[in-house]
């Protein structure tokens, strides 16, 4: 029998599987890194390479009002439930 992988259970498998070794290797790294500069750190590798996407791709937004609304949704998600995972990560 043969089993057929559809391209969204297998994205959504990988991201979990990313997700999870994430958060194993932030674990191990937080006993010599301040959590609030490992998130600096993590953010700011993943910024530069969507922008190094965006740039080789040649995706340049045409409207900047757009982009920063869209853009300030990123200080909530990853920004400050990244940091309070990283606090609680340090402290267990």
């Amino acid at each position: 029998m043969q089993i057929r992988i559809s391209r969204g259970i297998l994205s959504a498998t990988m991201a979990a599987f990313c997700w999870g070794s994430a958060t194993v290797m932030s674990k191990f790294i937080i006993e010599t890194i301040n959590p609030v500069l490992l998130l600096w750190l993590q953010l700011s590798v993943s910024v530069l390479a969507l922008w190094m996407i965006i740039l080789y791709k040649n995706l340049i937004p045409s409207s900047m009002k757009n982009t920063w609304q869209l853009a300030s949704l990123g200080l909530f998600e990853p920004w400050l439930a990244y940091l309070l995972g990283l606090i609680g990560l340090a402290e267990t």
